[in-house]
């Protein structure tokens, strides 16, 4: 599940005050799973700095990732395994 629909379960259930059930079927999880995010959105005040951290190093390691597998290959480097790429991060 990404962090932008755990975002907008937690939305619709706080701010838009719909039935745990209906975003269940909506997003095709459990209602447990829907209950889960929600209790941990009310207990944590952080819960939504947290996926936006977690969103942003996300993007922050794909762009770092782009980057290397860029020059390698404008520096004509052959490029045979996912490790070569790790290694040179």
């Amino acid at each position: 599940m990404s962090i932008d629909e755990k975002i907008k379960i937690v939305y619709n259930s706080l701010v838009e005050k719909q039935m745990h059930n209906h975003i269940a079927k909506e997003h095709r999880i459990s209602i447990g799973t829907v209950s889960r995010l929600v209790c941990k959105a009310k207990r944590k005040k952080g819960f939504y700095s947290e996926l936006l951290a977690r969103q942003s190093d996300i993007e922050e390691k794909h762009s770092s990732i782009k980057e290397v597998i860029e020059s390698m290959v404008s520096q004509h480097v052959f490029l045979d395994s996912v490790e070569s790429i790790h290694d040179t991060i």
